[in-house]
């Protein structure tokens, strides 16, 4: 995909992989269907968002500080467009960060973006 969009805007640098933007890492959950998840997971997750590791590896806290760092790159950067391609869990971790939400921390799941990019969409968010 990166590439693809590459071709059509030649005036954007080349893909460059970044770590911080990958999705959430579920560990033991991860390529099982929701339904599949036992119940008590969600309501421990649920009951500490910030902070409790969904499937025992990444707490969401721990992607929104990744992804906060890898934003306060791009907005040091001074430059008007930066293209991402990444999952819906970095996209809603920026859409919490952005500027009109003023937040760095995350204290409830109430907080987090509910909704979700349909796979193969395009999200544009304005952090100028």
């Amino acid at each position: 995909l990166a590439m693809s969009i590459k071709s059509k805007r030649q005036d954007l640098l080349g893909p460059k992989a970044d770590d911080r933007l990958r999705e959430m890492d579920f560990g033991k959950w991860e390529m099982h269907a929701w339904d599949d998840i036992p119940l008590s997971e969600f309501d421990a997750w649920t009951a500490d968002f910030p902070n409790y590791r969904f499937g025992g590896e990444e707490s969401t806290q721990e992607v929104i500080d990744r992804v906060a760092n890898a934003l306060q790159q791009v907005l040091s950067m001074n430059t008007s467009e930066v293209v991402w391609v990444t999952h819906a869990g970095v996209i809603k971790a920026v859409q919490f960060l952005s500027p009109e939400m003023q937040r760095k921390s995350i204290s409830s799941a109430e907080e987090w973006p509910i909704q979700s990019p349909a796979t193969g969409t395009w999200v544009c968010i304005d952090c100028g």
